[in-house]
């Protein structure tokens, strides 16, 4: 699985490709990179905001415009559609299928509203009521037949679902290809904020892909059977915020390994609610963009340990994360400071989960007094601000500051120092 993979030593192997577009797929395996060339990518951006009746969700939008801004830096053929009825819709990935044929890599990007009923998810237009249940064929498009028909025409199809598993329609309702079919029960969930969807249902390779396709990737927002948060209005979702963060400056990175990094932002900028999830079949490493000169500074230790701690939290298995999630909640304290703590215990964490339990929970108390010593430091007592900010001390200032001025005398270079907290500092 992808997700689960690290870029091995025939990935660093690979050169950068210089071109606008720079994807490179190299062989897997201790065998020889093959030679890189320049690909062509295309991508289709699709954003659902406005809905006409069944929530409507505020971020979609946002999403979009600043997804298809990314793929455009990256090098691919990008169009970005939002709030598509279903003509449009369907129209549009018809379009996409089409306009894709040539293309080396393709992607949808789909943040909306979308449902799962029989093994199927259907993408659902902005003017869809409840009436488009029992017309599911005409009324909601059906994602696996366009995933097929790209497989067919594109070596590596990829596309990153944050829609919508929650069920936007009332419950009990069933799903009908046509009128006078049997009725299938959708994926449960409630209405809200909220979005996501399930795997892809299973079957035979496309026609004609057998020998031609490279593979496929999905990835969800959230895990089969859960929920993807919509984020802060005016914002991003947090799998949208996770996917600019981590594509846009990972520039040479193979992709799984970003992918990786994407499910463990969500994860802890969730707090533990949301973990995406990916269903991967690709027979190549994938690389996105040349290698991007990494920040310098704090900024940039700052960023590399970040990374490394993601990287480091998808290798935990489930039960040690359960503990983790439950300390945290019981602390009130963010996931990422206790993952850090445990990071940096190495070799050294306990084998005993009574004693790691222990420990934990030790540490939440000092990373609690750390993050209230923070909270103070921004947010000083008001008679303090108040007192910095008097005309008296506003006035001496800037007495002393003529006075300074005033002389010619050297002054003493000031010291260039920083303190450092030892103690781990959640991002």
């Amino acid at each position: 699985m992808l997700f689960g993979r690290t870029a091995g030593a025939t990935g660093r192997m690979c050169a950068a490709i210089a071109a606008a577009l720079a994807l490179c797929l190299c062989a897997f395996g201790p065998a020889l990179a093959e030679e890189p060339k320049a690909l062509k990518g295309v991508a289709l951006i699709i954003g659902q905001s406005d809905y006409q009746h069944v929530g409507k969700l505020p971020n979609p939008e946002n999403d979009a415009r600043a997804i298809e801004e990314m793929f455009d830096r990256l090098g691919f053929e990008t169009n970005v559609a939002t709030n598509r009825d279903a003509r449009k819709l369907r129209r549009d990935l018809e379009g996409f299928v089409g306009d894709a044929e040539g293309a080396d890599v393709a992607i949808i990007y789909y943040s909306g509203h979308g449902i799962e009923a029989g093994g199927e998810n259907y993408l659902v237009p902005v003017d869809a009521d409840i009436s488009a249940l029992d017309n599911a064929g005409e009324k909601l498009v059906p994602l696996s037949s366009i995933v097929a028909e790209l497989k067919a025409k594109v070596p590596v199809t990829i596309v990153l679902l944050d829609a919508c598993r929650n069920d936007p329609f009332p419950p009990g309702t069933l799903l009908k290809l046509a009128p006078g079919d049997e009725g299938k029960p959708i994926g449960a969930g409630g209405l809200g904020e909220t979005r996501g969807v399930v795997s892809l249902k299973g079957g035979a390779d496309a026609k004609g892909s057998v020998d031609g396709s490279l593979g496929q990737v999905i990835a969800f927002a959230a895990e089969p059977g859960k929920v993807a948060l919509d984020g802060p209005a005016d914002g991003n979702s947090p799998y949208a915020a996770a996917i600019l963060r981590h594509i846009d400056t990972m520039g040479g990175e193979e992709f799984g390994t970003v992918l990786r990094m994407i499910g463990e932002e969500v994860y802890l900028k969730t707090n533990g609610q949301q973990r995406p999830w990916v269903n991967e079949s690709l027979r190549r490493l994938l690389y996105f963009g040349t290698p991007a000169e990494a920040p310098k500074g704090d900024e940039g230790e700052i960023l590399r340990e970040r990374r490394q701690l993601l990287l480091t939290i998808s290798t935990l298995p489930d039960p040690e994360r359960r503990q983790i999630e439950t300390i945290a909640r019981d602390g009130k304290v963010p996931m990422d400071g206790l993952y850090a703590m445990l990071k940096a215990l190495g070799v050294d964490i306990p084998k005993d989960p009574a004693e790691l339990d222990k420990l934990l929970r030790g540490q939440t108390e000092r990373l609690k007094h750390v993050l209230a010593e923070r909270e103070t430091l921004k947010n000083p007592d008001p008679e303090i601000a108040r007192h910095r900010n008097s005309p008296n001390r506003r006035f001496r200032k800037a007495r002393s500051k003529r006075r300074r001025n005033s002389t010619s005398r050297p002054r003493p270079a000031s010291a260039n120092f920083r303190l450092r907290s030892t103690r781990p500092r959640p991002s």
